[in-house]
């Protein structure tokens, strides 16, 4: 898969700090088989335009000279703001050629990963309304979600970014928490459909590059069963097939004289943390869970007791 990564804080040069968790993020992406492209603003200073270093490419914008330090370097947009006020003027103009070049750069991608619900969600999330838009997974660290709480209009930007991305990871369940309390109730389903919550590991971790493969970046794939727990329905054979997935979890819904086998097989394979047993559901709850679910799986077998489905 080709993904582009929007990201405002990228490690520059060797030894540099800032935005190194995104850079982890994206080796582990490249490690597992994908083509990664970073894009992000550049700092100015000696920083190269373009590198490619471990499967991964990153790409970085300016709106003008780089020589000097950019509103993007060193210690970050706001930082740099609260020092050198003045320099704020520059900022719609970065934002402008840092857009017009994720715009561009995201027709030739499958999917697009933002960091931050500020400015970069907010870029993807406008990127996704154009014709040939692409799903957009945004990952916020924590900032975006101050920063909108204490923005005017913020809550507005937040349900829009929600109603137009295909999923929000919070790396901390307090940021997915004040997100959801920021919006009206309707707002507030709908984000909750489409987040979830994996910490990102801290940059420079041991052991972070050799254990990457298993590291899971993107939301889970959320599979729903809904039907009886008996033999025709199928849901030992569903659980012996996801068994054997990685980035999936699963909701079973019902109930039936299998429901202690059902129960017993999830135990003896250690899928307790990825799949939920709700029992019986009333159709309404039905309904609001099969919508924040990507797959309804029907793995009946056809022809057990002369029955299909």
């Amino acid at each position: 898969m080709r993904i582009l990564v929007l990201t405002t804080s990228y490690p520059a040069t060797p030894g540099d700090y800032r935005g190194s968790f995104v850079r982890d993020m994206a080796l582990a992406l490249a490690d597992r088989g994908h083509e990664i492209t970073v894009l992000a603003p550049h700092p100015g200073g000696s920083a190269s335009t373009e590198e490619r270093a471990s499967g991964v490419t990153v790409k970085r914008v300016s709106a003008g000279p780089v020589r000097r330090q950019s509103l993007f370097g060193r210690f970050g947009v706001v930082e740099t703001l609260r020092n050198e006020p003045l320099r704020l003027l520059e900022l719609p103009l970065s934002m402008a050629a840092y857009s017009i070049r994720a715009a561009w750069s995201a027709r030739s991608h499958d999917l697009v990963v933002a960091n931050w619900l500020v400015p970069c969600a907010l870029i993807a999330a406008s990127l996704g309304r154009l014709p040939r838009g692409k799903p957009v997974v945004v990952v916020e660290h924590g900032g975006g979600v101050r920063l909108l709480a204490g923005m005017p209009g913020g809550s507005r930007l937040l349900s829009f970014i929600a109603r137009h991305v295909a999923a929000v990871q919070c790396v901390a369940r307090g940021q997915r928490e004040a997100s959801l309390d920021m919006l009206d109730w309707s707002d507030r389903d709908h984000l909750a459909g489409r987040s979830f919550t994996f910490p990102v590991p801290v940059a420079d971790a041991p052991g972070l590059r050799g254990d990457a493969p298993n590291r899971f970046y993107f939301p889970p794939l959320k599979l729903l069963f809904a039907g009886r727990l008996v033999d025709v329905k199928g849901p030992l054979l569903l659980l012996k097939a996801f068994a054997r997935t990685r980035n999936c979890v699963l909701h079973i819904v019902g109930d039936g004289p299998l429901k202690e086998k059902v129960e017993a097989y999830i135990d003896s394979q250690y899928l307790s943390d990825r799949v939920t047993m709700h029992g019986e559901l009333t159709r309404h709850s039905l309904s609001t869970l099969c919508a924040q679910c990507d797959v309804l799986v029907v793995p009946s077998e056809a022809g057990v007791n002369r029955l299909s489905e």
